[in-house]
């Protein structure tokens, strides 16, 4: 949906939000309701009969205002409480989600006029509008209901945080007259810090001597080559009598045709912190520093830090196509293992409630659908074992649309205080929350377990726990350790308590790309919900590809009882050893593996993402190369990719299918199974919502209902496999009888008038 313009010459406009209300303005009913504030601008009464309110772009008119009149500059406060009250005061039928959600004023015409996006509040922080020269939103730790904000100690700049083409001027305005202390190098400004006399006049700062980009973070540090591109940066905090009465403002301006063509290419994350918090030798995360000892040098330094004393505050700002998104104060960390200890390193961002919001939202990727988040990754392009930045990025998104969860990708670029930091990949974060936010169970009832650990012996019982317990899995992997697997109740027993769909869809994925790094690192399993089957979640390829040649046979280092080394032990190794016990699972990963290698792991395809993602980094690796030198030239990064990605690419399908024939003794040929596009039609999925299947579970019959009509429909049943199972006409309110299926994961989908819509339901 096009969203109006705002102008400040409009007659009527939202001017401030609480979606988190802390109670001290309460609703007539002594309730601590939401509320947004509406404002009259014009020169006479108004009366707003007819207009309203929403948080559904589909539904415009969900809440209408009576015939009510405004006076000239009268702020009018409406509670959002879903208590639907027609008479002063207001209350909407609706509230207003903390994590943030879109919040439309429409005129009576259909028309949206004013408009806020999906943003995250805390209780005791409110979202303002702040008009100088232009109007912007802050986002404030004080609240102003009926009342201009300007009426509290608040700084307004000319010009909100933008990108400019050339020299600009910013001036600064304290709506209280105190006086306004300045830094220009991310660090909070203090009563000494520089006094603010008149205006900033910005240009290019890429001509300034960049400060924080030479100094060294790790044994093997380079000095950057050229110029480092810089941004220009504020931050500013008003005083009386040496006393602050503000919360720090900040403001990023990216000035000049380059970076502001990196700038509209990549989203951007502009992170201001205190210098020391990143890089004093003893308190810096970001350097070796204190813990940094010669005789360590991998393993050893501040970086190494972990938990809440290593989490510094930070603010982000958050661009997109040349525009700034959103802005809020969050916690940083270092993320990773031996990344850790690189030059670049990645980062861990944390959405903090006492910083003024506990989540961030926005739609960061177009591959899933899901935009709230409590953590965010920023991972270094430097972790890939052979140097071309992109292995771990095209392994996900390959992997997309299979069954487990990936780390979907998108590349960002990088400013610390200014500076360039690189490029980088934004990342969800596998953790208990991550697994409430995406699917819905309670993290208290969440367990994540590392390296698929619970058949390990002399370790304590917690050993490689994440979050949660071990207690169930390691149980599970007693039974598996005396069970005879070629016995089908066997087999069947543990199609109860493991997800076996998301399980060969795991293995065929590391063992088609040839993991280095696994099975003793790298794996995951979580259940949730108290009674729900383990599933895996893929995470951090960089050690597969060609780091091992395409012709390499990783079954046998699968299934080896032997081997000493981290990565493939026999505690490691068991899991996929008595699997392989079981004549059906043979059955059903070759049916799955040959059905993935004429789909989704075609070479075509593969061959495709590379180009994606080979395009996606071309233009900011040239600079992260001079920042970083994470290779030596952009002809030797384009001759990584084509000898470790290409060339494993356009080899590997052949070895994959005679390293099995040799291991498992079969002739084993992909055209012998009959296999369906899955990854090709879920592209031309349209609007899942659409489409309904219940009950769900079920063991008898399912119905599928469309809730828009649809002629000439049809309905198709998918296995997991990719293989149909069942077709008809589709009629509404279609019931289809499924006891003849055996149990497990299906996927229904409506083919109609070229449109197709699908879920997913369990037999049992």
């Amino acid at each position: 949906m096009h969203f109006s313009f705002f102008s400040l010459a409009q007659d009527i406009y939202l001017s401030e939000m609480v979606s988190n209300s802390d109670g001290l303005y309460p609703d007539e009913d002594g309730d601590a309701s939401d509320w947004i504030e509406i404002v009259n601008n014009s020169s006479g009464p108004l009366n707003i009969q007819g207009f309203a309110l929403t948080d559904e772009e589909d539904n415009l008119f969900k809440w209408t205002f009576p015939s009510v009149e405004i006076q000239a500059n009268e702020h009018l406060i409406v509670f959002c409480s879903n208590k639907d009250r027609q008479t002063a005061p207001f209350h909407t039928n609706f509230k207003i989600k903390s994590e943030g959600e879109i919040l439309l004023l429409v005129s009576p015409e259909g028309d949206v006029i004013d408009h806020i996006d999906p943003t995250p509040l805390s209780e005791g922080f409110a979202l303002t509008r702040i008009c100088e020269a232009e109007c912007y939103w802050e986002l404030v730790d004080i609240i102003t209901p009926e009342a201009p904000a300007i009426s509290e100690s608040i700084i307004t700049f000319s010009s909100p945080s933008r990108v400019f083409e050339s020299e600009t001027e910013v001036y600064l305005t304290h709506s209280l007259g105190h006086e306004i202390r300045y830094t220009l190098n991310g660090s909070i400004p203090t009563a000494q810090s520089s006094l603010y006399t008149g205006p900033f006049s910005f240009g290019d700062a890429t001509e300034q001597e960049a400060v924080f980009s030479y100094i060294s973070t790790s044994y093997n540090w380079e000095e950057p080559d050229g110029e480092i591109l810089q941004t220009n940066t504020i931050r500013a905090m008003s005083f009386s009598d040496g006393i602050s009465t503000s919360q720090v403002f900040t403001k990023s301006y990216p000035i000049g045709p380059e970076i502001a063509d990196l700038f509209q290419e990549y989203p951007v994350f502009s992170i201001q912190v205190d210098g020391d918090s990143l890089f004093d030798y003893h308190r810096g995360i970001h350097v070796p520093g204190v813990n940094f000892t010669s005789s360590n040098l991998i393993w050893s330094g501040n970086y190494f830090l972990r938990g809440e004393d290593s989490e510094r505050d930070v603010h982000i700002e958050y661009f997109e196509n040349g525009v700034l998104e959103w802005q809020q104060s969050a916690g940083l960390r270092i993320h990773g293992g031996r990344t850790r200890g690189y030059p670049q390193k990645s980062f861990r961002l944390y959405a903090r409630n006492h910083l003024g919001a506990g989540e961030f939202n926005h739609e960061f990727f177009t591959t899933k659908n899901k935009r709230v988040f409590d953590k965010l990754i920023l991972r270094t392009t430097m972790g890939c074992w052979n140097n071309t930045a992109i292995k771990d990025d095209v392994s996900a998104y390959v992997a997309k649309d299979l069954d487990f969860d990936s780390q979907h990708s998108r590349i960002c670029l990088l400013f610390i205080n200014g500076e360039f930091w690189g490029i980088f990949g934004i990342r969800d974060f596998f953790d208990r929350q991550y697994i409430e936010e995406t699917h819905g169970y309670h993290e208290d009832s969440v367990s994540i377990i590392n390296n698929a650990s619970g058949h390990r012996e002399g370790v304590p019982e917690d050993w490689g726990v994440f979050e949660g317990d071990n207690s169930h899995y390691g149980a599970l992997a007693d039974f598996m350790e005396n069970a005879d697997m070629n016995q089908v109740a066997n087999y069947d027993y543990i199609k109860t308590q493991m997800d076996m769909s998301s399980m060969i869809d795991y293995y065929a994925t590391e063992i088609y790309f040839n993991q280095k790094d696994w099975p003793g690192g790298n794996h995951k399993l979580w259940r949730g919900g108290g009674d729900t089957k383990w599933r895996w979640l893929l995470f951090d390829m960089d050690s597969g590809w060609g780091y091992l040649p395409a012709t390499y046979n990783a079954w046998n280092r699968l299934t080896t009882t032997t081997n000493t080394d981290y990565s493939n032990p026999p505690w490691a190794t068991f899991l996929l050893r008595k699997f392989l016990e079981s004549p059906e699972f043979k059955e059903e990963f070759k049916a799955r593996y040959a059905c993935l290698m004429r789909n989704e792991f075609d070479p075509d395809a593969v061959s495709d993402a590379i180009d994606r993602f080979v395009d996606l980094y071309e233009t900011g690796m040239e600079y992260n190369i001079d920042r970083w030198h994470n290779v030596n030239s952009m002809s030797q990064w384009h001759s990584n990719i084509n000898s470790k990605l290409r060339t494993f690419n356009e080899e590997r399908q052949s070895h994959a299918i005679s390293n099995l024939s040799t291991f498992m003794n079969t002739d084993f040929s992909i055209e012998d199974y009959n296999c369906e596009s899955l990854s090709n039609l879920e592209n031309e999925i349209v609007d899942k919502s659409i489409m309904a299947i219940y009950p769900n579970p079920s063991s008898e019959g399912i119905w599928i209902d469309l809730s828009r009509e649809e002629a000439n429909a049809t309905f198709h049943i998918y296995d997991i496999y990719g293989m149909l199972i069942k077709r008809g006409k589709y009629s509404s309110h279609q019931r289809i009888d499924i006891q003849q299926f055996a149990p497990g994961v299906y996927v229904a989908v409506v083919k109609a008038n070229g449109q197709n819509y699908s879920r997913q339901f369990v037999k049992y």
